[in-house]
């Protein structure tokens, strides 16, 4: 559901209140770092750091594996 409202919704905080009436609050940041971090959103860092300002995309997901040494 996240993924389909992302392609709705121009910035990181557009996308997070609309997923906030969806579900509860706590879980929403999370989520949608989730998928920055795998690719299935790609957010434009060129204005700054990550803030509700930032422009969102969908992109193309990658797979994510976490080193455990």
């Amino acid at each position: 559901m996240a993924l389909d409202e992302a392609a709705s919704y121009g910035t990181l905080g557009e996308l997070e209140h609309r997923l906030r009436r969806h579900a509860e609050p706590e879980p929403v940041c999370p989520v949608v770092l989730h998928l920055i971090w795998t690719g299935a959103l790609t957010a434009d860092l060129h204005r700054g750091p990550l803030s509700v300002s930032t422009p969102l995309a969908v992109g193309t997901p990658r797979s994510v594996w976490c080193w455990s040494g």
